[in-house]
């Protein structure tokens, strides 16, 4: 698989996550008439700066893991058969 792909392809399945994510999350209307539901923290419900830092991290960890990868094929490649090594 190149490179090229690979990066599409981790980028469509965070998109993916994200939207499936808030998708599931009841709609502004439905949670405007409905009484709240026990909050995921004691603190209440969270806030935009919350979610948005959440994202920024996870973008981070598949942008780290995707280095550490591509730095593994690069040394698997280094040290083959054929490199004289």
């Amino acid at each position: 698989m190149n490179l090229k792909r690979m990066l599409s392809c981790v980028a469509c399945s965070g998109l993916g996550a994200i939207l499936s994510f808030f998708g599931s999350q009841p709609g502004i209307a439905r949670a405007d008439s409905e009484s709240p539901s026990t909050p995921l923290f004691e603190g209440g419900v969270w806030s935009t700066g919350t979610v948005l830092i959440i994202c920024i991290v996870a973008i981070i960890a598949v942008a780290v893991g995707i280095f550490f990868i591509l730095r593994a094929l690069a040394k698997r490649r280094a040290s083959g058969p054929d490199t004289g090594r």
